[in-house]
């Protein structure tokens, strides 16, 4: 078991206990607001978020642990999302 304590220069915690979607956005408002009713739209349940910034306003970074792999389809959709750069994802 590995946990990771940085990526891209954000400090984090992941835990690596269980798949993972880590999100870099802009820090904007309703970001993490539309990321999140995306997975409660296809029933994905969180085990653990984390949202970390380096400056207001700036580029932003949401780490989310869920309890199942996240599909493709759903990546794609969370990419069209408002304020999202990038998604990866962690397998389990």
């Amino acid at each position: 078991m590995m946990e990771t304590t940085k990526i891209n220069g954000f400090e984090v915690k992941l835990s690596g206990k269980h798949p993972a979607i880590i999100i870099r956005n802009n820090d904007r408002f309703g970001a993490v607001a539309s990321v999140a009713e995306i997975l409660a739209k296809h029933k994905i349940n969180i085990a653990q978020m984390e949202v970390t910034r380096n400056d207001i306003g700036k580029e932003a970074l949401m780490v989310i642990e869920v309890d199942d792999q996240v599909d493709d389809h759903v990546l794609k959709e969370l990419e069209k999302a408002n304020h999202i750069i990038q998604i990866s994802r962690i397998e389990q």
